[in-house]
């Protein structure tokens, strides 16, 4: 009786650790696979010559070499009222949407904003993991606090912005699972 009895406890256990291994490896899985996300999404972040871009598309980019590397003639409507852009365009990019912002609307327009679309994507990062993945590719990226909100934690903030030093200050904004906006800093204040 008392060889079944340890038959048993050993079974109880080997169950135990079987049923919170099922649980466990796939919660660190789905973390694991949420920083790659992160990592493989903005991979095609870029900072060229001191200037943020996507995917090719950088800020302070011509209306014409954008229309070149997007690879379509910008249809520019009348965009954001008071802050930057004016103007803004959409464009499809390698299965996202990519929406560009220009102060007017001639074909020496410089970028001034740029929106990535993030919807339809297979992106379960969260804010931190994004922060986390654009500091592992620029060092210097300094959270911005909300103004209107002096007590919140970089750790709280659900849309977290990011300072990008350059020729001309930057901003990289995420709103995890909808969109990222790259922006000059005068575009952001």
């Amino acid at each position: 009786m008392r060889r079944n009895g340890r038959r048993i406890q050993v079974w109880t256990c080997v169950a135990v650790v079987a049923f919170a291994a099922a649980i466990v490896l796939p919660v660190c899985a789905s973390r694991a696979e949420a920083q790659a996300a992160a990592t493989d999404l903005l991979a095609k972040l870029e900072f060229d010559d001191g200037r943020l871009g996507w995917d090719s598309i950088q800020l302070g980019m011509s209306l014409v070499q954008a229309e070149r590397k997007l690879g379509v003639t910008l249809a520019l409507n009348k965009g954001l009222t008071g802050r930057c852009p004016a103007f803004v365009a959409s464009a499809d990019r390698n299965g996202l949407t990519i929406t560009v912002g220009f102060a007017s609307p001639k074909p020496g327009a410089k970028v001034e904003w740029m929106r990535v679309g993030l919807e339809g994507q297979e992106m379960v990062a969260s804010a931190a993991q994004l922060a986390a993945a654009l500091r592992g590719k620029h060092t210097a990226a300094e959270w911005i606090r909300p103004a209107d909100q002096p007590e919140l934690a970089e750790a709280d903030d659900y849309t977290p912005a990011y300072a990008i030093p350059g020729k001309a200050p930057q901003v990289v904004r995420f709103v995890p699972r909808e969109s990222m906006v790259l922006a000059l800093r005068t575009c952001f204040d």
